[in-house]
């Protein structure tokens, strides 16, 4: 009785036998052949389409692993030929040069965050007049009165937040 892939099954005895041994091995080859076509025509679509491979990242990765090879050596040295003395003094807490006072936990107002917000809100509003000077020319008119309302945006903003007294510290 014959089953798939060139197996067959002995009605008289009852067991599989395999086919011969050169089915697998041309079965093996052809497959190898299949695979070597595929790969030369991955191989050629990505030169075509100038797909990048792993080789194309090894000066990336040989810089990054000479900055962690710095990094770790440089931390080794200073804790292995660092003094290392620990005094009464040294192990205390340090706040800006200031004595320590009171308990950490103490709350801080609200105006603090507020007044720390709106400075990184402020700076980084700042950051894209840069781009925007320098592609002035080509932005022409529409560029300029784009800025012109984002100016206004961020004036009404302003405007809003020094009328709320948000820059008050003692209140």
């Amino acid at each position: 009785m014959k089953l798939c892939n060139g197996f067959s099954l002995s009605i008289n005895h009852n067991f599989i036998t395999q086919p011969p041994l050169a089915i697998p091995f041309l079965i093996i080859i052809h497959e190898l052949l299949l695979n070597f076509t595929n790969f030369v025509i991955k191989f050629t679509i990505m030169i075509i389409t100038k797909i990048y491979i792993p080789q194309d990242y090894l000066p990336v990765i040989i810089q990054t692993i000479i900055v962690f090879g710095f990094v770790g050596t440089t931390i080794l040295i200073t804790h292995l030929l660092g003094p290392n003395r620990n005094t009464k003094e040294k192990l205390e807490n340090f706040e800006c040069g200031i004595e320590s006072f009171g308990n950490a936990r103490s709350p801080f107002s609200v105006k603090y965050f507020l007044i720390a917000i709106l400075f990184v809100l402020f700076d980084v509003q700042v950051i894209f007049f840069y781009p925007w000077a320098l592609n002035l020319k080509e932005l022409g008119n529409q560029g300029f009165f784009e800025m012109l309302f984002f100016l206004g945006v961020l004036i009404v903003g302003f405007i809003y937040i020094v009328l709320k007294d948000a820059f008050k510290w003692n209140q």
